[in-house]
């Protein structure tokens, strides 16, 4: 299975080179065997995975930790956070030198919770996102974000702002009418820019569903859509072993919910560039119209 999926000409580079010895002790893992359902929550930048976290570690049975593999420290669940008891994930550095060891630590401390689970991003632990990709004893779950050009101009307001998620605002503690004088964040839209990171979207998208049908797994997929919409929740909570129908709190905002017409200063030009294209409709949708289904791509 492992060797036949690392054939793949998009995978095989990704599964060589130092990391392979940890991906397959990873990989060879039973995190099940603790009595709780683990999880990983596996996403690409933009794609609603704060949002879905938060969501998640808001039902009573589930912990869900943040970017446990961020660069610079664990980030853990909000209820941890919260909470009297605090969870001691170590340093990165003893992260990152026995990974396994880490997820083991993760998975093995519910907290009284029936699912744990975190959320990973592709660049942050090439260790940990593939062998975890492999280890049928984790449910996967991938975030998608089909219109592009959305995840696009999010990403470069993340980088132009700094901010990457806002707390403040979903606990009240902003000052809307500042916010409202203050107007949305504008950037450019390079064109080629788009064309590649789209193109790169969708060929992560493919080789990942490729991995589920060569491996025989049912991973989950949500779109940011769905997750804003709260569509297909308890759905994923049934198949975590949870009850549905929980009233789960939503501890984070969007950042920049405005038109697309409001975020982009080049608007016009990215109309014209995409009209009558396989992606014009990511500007009929974002304008409110139905876009048609025959020209949506796949994540």
């Amino acid at each position: 299975m492992f060797a036949a999926v690392a054939a793949l000409p998009a995978a095989r580079e990704a599964l060589s080179g130092p990391a392979m010895p940890s991906i397959r002790r990873i990989l060879s893992s039973d995190f099940g065997s603790y009595g709780h359902k683990p999880f990983v929550l596996l996403y690409t930048p933009r794609t609603g995975s704060n949002l879905l976290a938060a969501l998640l570690d808001s039902h009573p049975d589930v912990l869900c930790h943040h970017e446990l593999f961020n660069p610079e420290a664990p980030h853990p669940s909000l209820s941890v956070r919260e909470g009297a008891e605090a969870f001691d994930f170590g340093t990165a550095a003893e992260r990152d030198a026995a990974p396994d060891r880490f997820l083991d630590r993760v998975y093995g401390e519910p907290r009284g919770a029936k699912a744990v689970g975190f959320k990973l991003c592709i660049n942050d632990s090439r260790s940990a996102f593939w062998g975890l990709l492999f280890n049928r004893s984790v449910k996967k779950v991938f975030l998608t974000r089909n219109n592009t050009l959305e995840s696009l101009v999010s990403s470069l307001i993340a980088e132009k702002t700094r901010t990457w998620i806002d707390f403040a605002r979903a606990e009240g503690k902003s000052d809307p009418e500042k916010d409202a004088k203050k107007g949305p964040e504008t950037i450019e839209i390079d064109l080629r820019q788009f064309r590649g990171y789209t193109r790169k979207r969708r060929v992560y998208g493919r080789l990942m569903r490729s991995i589920g049908a060569s491996t025989g797994q049912s991973f989950t997929w949500l779109d940011f859509q769905d997750i804003v919409a709260r569509r297909g929740i308890d759905e994923l909570l049934t198949e975590l072993g949870v009850p549905p129908g929980e009233l789960l709190r939503e501890r984070t905002r969007r950042q920049n919910p405005a038109p697309l017409r409001d975020k982009i200063s080049n608007y016009d030009e990215v109309c014209r560039a995409l009209a009558g294209t396989r992606d014009a409709w990511m500007i009929e949708e974002a304008a409110g119209e139905t876009p048609n289904a025959s020209t949506v791509g796949g994540a």
